[in-house]
């Protein structure tokens, strides 16, 4: 006999009060669901290697003011390179102000296409962030 197994670790059932999930703003399908905490001034980065004609829906949620931008590859090149403010960084869609921060995009071209999430504040701020390129 199993001392610390249930029957409820077997057969899966919810709890009479459970509450159910929030529906995310994406379909379902393949994508990233991250969860993460960025030092103040911190980024991080996100790839998408897209072909012509591919959208791509991006939100990045957060207890503190956050940016995201979307940048081609070159772009996102040179301003890594040149270690700018973030402000100079050249996009081509940028959500600094509105909650949640979202971007829908489709590809004008093939190429990688970089998604940057900033952390604004001066203070650490706890981010989700999901993404997911529908085909």
């Amino acid at each position: 006999m199993f001392h610390d197994l249930h029957w409820q670790d077997t057969f899966h059932q919810e709890h009479p009060n459970a509450r159910p999930a929030p529906a995310s703003p994406f379909p379902a399908g393949d994508g990233i669901i991250e969860v993460g905490v960025l030092a103040p001034g911190a980024h991080m980065v996100y790839s998408f290697e897209m072909q012509r004609g591919d959208p791509l829906h991006f939100g990045a949620y957060s207890n503190r003011p956050i940016s995201i931008a979307l940048t081609t590859f070159t772009q996102f090149e040179r301003w890594a390179l040149a270690a700018a403010p973030y402000q100079e960084l050249q996009s081509l869609q940028r959500n600094d102000g509105r909650l949640p921060k979202r971007i829908r995009f489709r590809a004008s071209r093939k190429g990688c296409y970089q998604v940057v999430v900033m952390n604004l504040s001066n203070r650490r701020a706890k981010v989700i962030v999901e993404a997911q390129s529908l085909t």
